[in-house]
């Protein structure tokens, strides 16, 4: 199948067949898929055992990242696929926004300040493309940012010394 989003688990179809790739109807041996991933952040539900019925069976897996993740399958009496499967994990839905700026600049100094849209796993969501503004709490300023592929960034003239916060508004929320 092709590529699964964070925000909810591929569904991996798990077969018994026999050496001729025939469907072994009257396999009803649980199983237990293993999940590869990195720094073993990705899970498969249930703890990987998936009830097999009439020699099919279908395992959950999850993973906050995005990245590939390696399933592999191992019955009750050490029987395994020969060869994993590959299920690849893409950003979910944009979540909202990481500002990015300088800590410190001067009064009257532009300061370039980034935008990456988010996940609700702090993915960057690579999708996302449109305007935001970039306001701040006092009489500083705001930008307008265009972003694309999920990120943009812009010069803004802080004009008033002194603490400020910057905010990101979606322009079409």
């Amino acid at each position: 199948d092709g590529p699964s989003t964070v925000d909810e688990a591929a569904l991996v179809t798990v077969e018994a067949r026999d050496q001729h790739g025939n469907f072994a109807l009257t396999y009803g041996v649980n199983v237990r898929v293993g999940v590869d991933s990195a720094n073993g952040t990705a899970y498969a539900l249930a703890g990987g055992l998936v009830e097999m019925h009439e020699g099919r069976g279908v395992a959950a897996v999850r993973s906050p990242l995005t990245q590939s993740v390696v399933i592999s399958v191992v019955d009750a009496r050490g029987l395994v696929a020969p060869s994993p499967a590959v299920v690849a994990f893409t950003h979910g839905a944009a979540h909202g926004f990481r500002l990015v700026a300088a800590a410190t600049t001067r009064a009257g100094d532009s300061v370039l300040v980034g935008v990456v849209a988010v996940d609700a796993f702090g993915n960057e969501a690579a999708s996302v493309a449109g305007t935001v503004v970039v306001g701040a709490d006092s009489a500083n300023g705001r930008a307008d940012l265009r972003l694309s592929g999920g990120s943009g960034e812009a010069e803004m003239a802080l004009n008033v010394a002194g603490p400020t916060t910057l905010r990101v508004v979606d322009a079409y929320s």
